[in-house]
C-alpha cells in the first residue's frame, strides 16, 4: 500500500555544484588534511566567494515570514545585495510590460527576500528618505566589512559598527531607502 501523504512530499531537486566552488573548497581540504601549507596562509572561504547564482538560492525554501521590499530601482537593489550582503538570486525577475521589474528574489543564508519596483497606482512605495518604518536584521560574519562594503555601494551609515551586549554591529540605510541592522551575535 503506498502512502497517500506522498502526493504532499516534494520532489527532491539535486543540484548541480559549482566547480569553481568545489576546486576552491578541495584546495581548502587538502591543505588542512595533507598539511601542505600553514593554516594561516589559507584563504578564507566566504559567502562572497560563492557566485550569485540562482541554482543554489532555489534549493533555499520559503521560511514562514518573507519580507517583500518595494524599491525605486529592483535590479539597482538586487545588485545591492549580491555585492553588499553577498545574497544569491532565485530565478529570474518578472519584468511587466512597462518595464519596471514587478518581482524578484534574494536568498540571504536560509530567508528570502522578495522585491518589486514602486507601483504608486497600487499604493507600493518605497520608503521616502528619512522616513523608514521597518528594519531588517542581517546576521553576518564580519558586520565591519559588510557596513563598508555597503557604505562604499552608497549605502548611508545610521550607527556605525560598534560591540554592545547583544554583539557586534552598526546600521545602515541602502540606497533604495531600507533599513539593515548588519550584526554578528
Amino acid at each position: 500500500m503506498t502512502d497517500p501523504l506522498d502526493v504532499l512530499r516534494e520532489p527532491i531537486r539535486p543540484v548541480p555544484p559549482d566547480p569553481g566552488f568545489a576546486a576552491r573548497l578541495r584546495e581548502h581540504l587538502e591543505r588542512l588534511v595533507l598539511g601542505t601549507g600553514p593554516e594561516s596562509e589559507e584563504p578564507t572561504m566566504t559567502t562572497t566567494d560563492a557566485p550569485a547564482t540562482t541554482t543554489e538560492a532555489a534549493a533555499v525554501p520559503l521560511p514562514t515570514l518573507t519580507p517583500y521590499l518595494a524599491v525605486p530601482d529592483a535590479a539597482a537593489a538586487v545588485d545591492f545585495y549580491v555585492e553588499v550582503f553577498g545574497a544569491l538570486r532565485r530565478g529570474e525577475p518578472i519584468v511587466m510590460p512597462d518595464g519596471r521589474i514587478g518581482h524578484a528574489e534574494i536568498a540571504l543564508g536560509d530567508s528570502v527576500v522578495m522585491l518589486a519596483e514602486e507601483f504608486p497606482e497600487l499604493g507600493l512605495r518605497a520608503p521616502e528618505p528619512g522616513a523608514v518604518s521597518v528594519s531588517l536584521r542581517l546576521e553576518v560574519a564580519d558586520p565591519d566589512a559588510v557596513v563598508a562594503r555597503a557604505v562604499a555601494r552608497g549605502a548611508r551609515i545610521e550607527r556605525p559598527v560598534t560591540d554592545s551586549p547583544y554583539g557586534r554591529g552598526g546600521v545602515v540605510v541602502d540606497p533604495a531607502g531600507h533599513r539593515w541592522m548588519v550584526s554578528r551575535g
